[in-house]
């Protein structure tokens, strides 16, 4: 068992955001230290994860994905598509490749609401040429589906 503080982790970090965020926080009583320096944006658990410690040299990565995915998810659900586009700020082209992927979702009420959320990134110029695998592979998805969004698409690359 580490002896680092339960805060002070990478993962148990994000499992707390996530499951305070959503209500899940079984027994709040006794932790409510813990549950007050919890983050209070996306921008707030930017901050503070980036302080964190991993035992695995990957795992920040994977964690801060996963906590992208759940915002994404959570904004396209309360049909909040606007709010996808925001995330960008600080997600670095992550948020197109997840996006990308809750297209292809069997949940049609999901996959339309990102394929709307890429539509509002794609024609604000939100996917840039960094983002090019990530755009082949939202144009693969779109064209596979025939969907018109992939002339913003290649509107905001420049091709």
């Amino acid at each position: 068992a580490s002896s680092r503080p339960y805060l002070e982790r990478g993962w148990c970090y994000f499992e707390l955001c996530v499951a305070a965020e959503h209500e899940r926080v079984v027994n709040p009583d006794g932790v409510e230290e813990l549950l007050n320096a919890l983050p209070k944006s996306p921008e707030d658990f930017l901050e503070k994860f980036s302080t964190k410690k991993f035992t695995s040299r990957g795992d920040r990565h994977v964690v801060m994905t996963q906590y992208l995915d759940v915002l994404i998810q959570g904004a396209l659900y309360a049909d909040d598509v606007e709010n996808v586009t925001s995330l960008g700020k600080f997600a670095d082209g992550a948020h197109i490749g997840i996006l990308a992927e809750l297209f292809k979702s069997n949940d049609s009420v999901l996959a339309d609401r990102a394929a709307k959320a890429l539509n509002i990134v794609a024609g604000a110029g939100g996917i840039s040429k960094d983002d090019t695998s990530c755009a082949d592979e939202f144009m693969k998805l779109l064209h596979d589906n025939h969907v018109f969004l992939r002339i913003k698409a290649v509107e905001a690359l420049g091709h």
